[in-house]
């Protein structure tokens, strides 16, 4: 057998979710994928990898993280000499839990796979795929991925969002309710579709950015250093849209006489400017690409 090979041993912990009175949860996995689901009943049942991990339960904390042992083995051993890169830890639910929950893998997907509510919400995928079923967070969520794509759909905050995908593409869809979002990319297509909320700010260095279906109450912004820039019935009081190396095209939803109007291709066609009613405004720039955006009725 290959040195440092050691046999994954799991273990399955019931926590009473009656008398506990659980209003958080915190996973921090190294290799593990993380799977959060319901567990039909009012209890908490745990299953993780008990020679590699421990669990805490006190003052209406569930924790579960390395034992010093797998948190201070290095990162080569993590990945090459763990038995398998099926490792799991399995949270399983109550359906009325709705306290805060963190969740993070260095080398494991994350997902959530049923419908739930949350109080606020942190994930943190450094290697690995994030997925969700429908959530609902009453605060603020959190979602930053390192190397591996983010994939939401169905997700409503009350709060803010904060998204970060350094190395990955970032799907979006059916995201409501936020008062800002701030959604950016190292390297990695972006799709945001059916997206209604407060303001939005999206910065993608390295890919495309392509938007269906956004209707915002204040301000949207978008910036792609190297990428196009795609619309498709988007809609704000206050809309900025910038490329560096790349097109602008689509559709905005409203009279365009409702609108103070600037588009600058520097290098490229479609450059226009008007001033509406003032009631909106758009202003759209790509140093070397086209300008392409029509008005659609609302």
């Amino acid at each position: 057998a290959m040195m440092g090979l050691a046999e994954t041993v799991y273990t399955t912990e019931t926590v009473d979710g009656k008398s506990s009175s659980i209003d958080s949860i915190v996973v921090d996995a190294d290799v593990a994928e993380i799977t959060f689901s319901y567990s039909n009943t009012d209890d908490f049942i745990l299953e993780y990898p008990s020679n590699r991990y421990s669990c805490q339960t006190e003052g209406g904390r569930i924790a579960i993280s390395g034992s010093s042992a797998a948190r201070n083995r290095p990162w080569y051993q993590a990945i090459f000499f763990n038995t398998s890169f099926d490792e799991r830890v399995v949270l399983k639910v109550p359906q009325s839990f709705d306290g805060d929950v963190e969740l993070h893998s260095d080398f494991g997907q994350i997902k959530i796979t049923n419908d739930f509510t949350f109080d606020s919400l942190t994930i943190r995928n450094d290697n690995g795929e994030t997925r969700n079923g429908r959530l609902t967070v009453n605060g603020d969520a959190t979602i930053r991925s390192n190397f591996g794509s983010i994939r939401m759909e169905a997700l409503a905050v009350s709060g803010d969002i904060q998204i970060k995908n350094d190395n990955g593409k970032t799907s979006i869809k059916e995201m409501t309710g936020f008062g800002t979002a701030d959604i950016t990319s190292s390297f990695g297509s972006m799709e945001l579709y059916d997206i209604d909320g407060g303001n939005l700010t999206i910065q993608n260095d390295n890919g495309e950015v392509d938007l269906r279906n956004v209707a915002l109450k204040s301000r949207l912004s978008v910036k792609a250093n190297f990428g196009s820039i795609k619309c498709d019935r988007v809609f704000a009081p206050d809309i900025y849209l910038h490329s560096d190396n790349g097109s602008i095209k689509g559709t905005i939803e409203g009279r365009e006489s409702d609108f103070d109007i600037l588009f600058l291709a520097e290098v490229g066609s479609g450059s226009y400017s008007a001033n509406g009613n003032g009631k909106y405004a758009v202003e759209a720039k790509t140093n070397f690409g086209s300008i392409d955006l029509d008005f659609t009725e609302r």
